[in-house]
């Protein structure tokens, strides 16, 4: 159910991409009637993997993977506390080595790696705005 979920809102994102970008079209913007979750989700799979090619310059997995990488740095930032592997499963990747295979082709480090240069500059940034509160 979830991965449904997420199929289907992937191609309602795309087919609002597509209706976007299709009002600059010479054709004329596609029409709704084309665009509903029906119509979306009985396109083949080689048309869909076209269209979704076209949107975001790359293939439907990698596109997903970076999705998930990207959430996977926001939890890292908000939950700077969560375990690399806490981190990867929330963000939908079923093996660590996945995860950390494609993390390191979006940001050519490992998540341990980034994640402590991240902390490293948080904990520069701080040492750097402390108040002075001594001096007042």
């Amino acid at each position: 159910m979830y991965r449904n979920t997420i199929t289907i809102l992937f191609l309602l994102l795309i087919a609002t991409t597509l209706k976007a970008e299709s009002t600059t079209d010479a054709a004329g913007p596609i029409p709704d009637s084309l665009l509903t979750e029906k119509y979306i989700t009985r396109l083949n799979k080689n048309r869909l993997t076209e269209i979704i090619k076209e949107c975001t310059g790359t293939t439907p997995n990698t596109y997903i993977n970076r999705l998930r990488i990207e959430h996977s740095v926001h939890l890292m930032k908000t939950y700077p506390h969560y375990s690399i592997e806490a981190i990867a499963a929330d963000s939908g990747f079923n093996s660590k080595n996945t995860f950390y295979t494609a993390f390191r082709e979006v940001f050519g480090v490992s998540p341990n790696e980034y994640k402590k240069e991240k902390e490293q500059d948080l904990s520069q940034t701080s040492q750097h705005f402390q108040p002075r509160l001594a001096q007042m």
